[in-house]
């Protein structure tokens, strides 16, 4: 069956048996990202996981070090970090007058 993406979300977060070889062949995406939070108390994504994305050479993100990630937007290069496009989310790029 064909399993190609261009974006993978890595499986478990990470966990030591994620991510085999043989599925990031199947998928073969242009990005990867890892949905886990910083510091967390399993230490995902696990070094040998993020290592098998190196050798494939597949670009990997952490949610947990870049928050939010953007994909896909028209025009512009992905992914975009919300973190870097929006350092402040909560501020309005404008002030608001009343």
């Amino acid at each position: 069956s064909d399993l190609r993406a261009d974006v993978l979300q890595v499986p478990h977060h990470g966990s030591a048996t994620s991510s085999s070889y043989a599925l990031l062949r199947a998928v073969s995406p242009s990005w990867a990202f890892v949905s886990a939070g910083y510091g967390n108390r399993f230490g995902h994504p696990v070094p040998l996981v993020t290592q098998r994305y190196q050798e494939m050479q597949i670009p990997l993100q952490v949610t947990g070090f870049g928050g939010m990630l953007i994909y896909g937007r028209a025009g512009e290069k992905s992914p975009i970090s919300l973190r870097d496009a929006r350092p402040f989310p909560w501020r309005l790029p404008t002030p608001v007058v009343e």
